[in-house]
């Protein structure tokens, strides 16, 4: 009661993460202490995902403005967790994703939402390619009651370049397209 703070993400039913403002941190940890809440304090830059980056969003905006750039139809659907829907080529509108990409910044993530909508367009096959399989423990944790196969690439992207790429992709049996 009386705390400040703001939730950036619902990553799993036993996950959130919180953003406060730096003056906010310990009394904020002096309560999650205090009611027995399990915490970890992470090394995050920026408190993302809420609006105390507000400035930000509207920056973004005048950028996008100012120096526009070019948004193509997508060629392969993707999910916004700033609408919370699936775009595709049908419903696909660039000044939206302008929208999308300047909200992003502070529109909290509920993975969960996430996950279960996606589901719900029957795809149920996620790739996770990263140096962990961090989204992959959440989507275990998220009750779906289908059957959802999980392929965690867990190498780093930044080492793999031309014919390397490719030949970590096919070991890690995954689907890619080279157009």
């Amino acid at each position: 009661k009386g705390q400040k703070y703001y939730i950036s993400n619902i990553n799993s039913p036993k996950q959130t993460v919180i953003s406060v403002q730096n003056g906010d941190i310990e009394s904020i940890k002096s309560f999650l202490n205090k009611n027995s809440i399990r915490f970890r304090q992470l090394d995050i830059p920026q408190p993302y995902h809420t609006g105390l980056l507000s400035i930000v969003e509207s920056k973004i905006s005048e950028l996008l403005e100012i120096r526009p750039i070019r948004i193509e139809t997508p060629r392969i659907p993707f999910f916004s967790s700033v609408s919370k829907k699936l775009i595709d080529n049908k419903n696909f509108n660039a000044e939206d994703i302008k929208k999308i990409i300047s909200k992003q910044i502070v529109t909290p993530v509920d993975f969960i939402h996430q996950i279960k909508k996606i589901c719900s367009y029957d795809f149920n096959n996620f790739v996770e390619v990263g140096p962990r399989d961090v989204l992959s423990s959440f989507i275990k944790d998220i009750n779906i009651k289908k059957t959802i196969k999980l392929y965690p690439a867990t190498f780093k992207l930044t080492h793999l370049t031309g014919d390397n790429f490719k030949q970590q992709i096919e070991a890690h049996n995954i689907a890619y397209d080279t157009q």
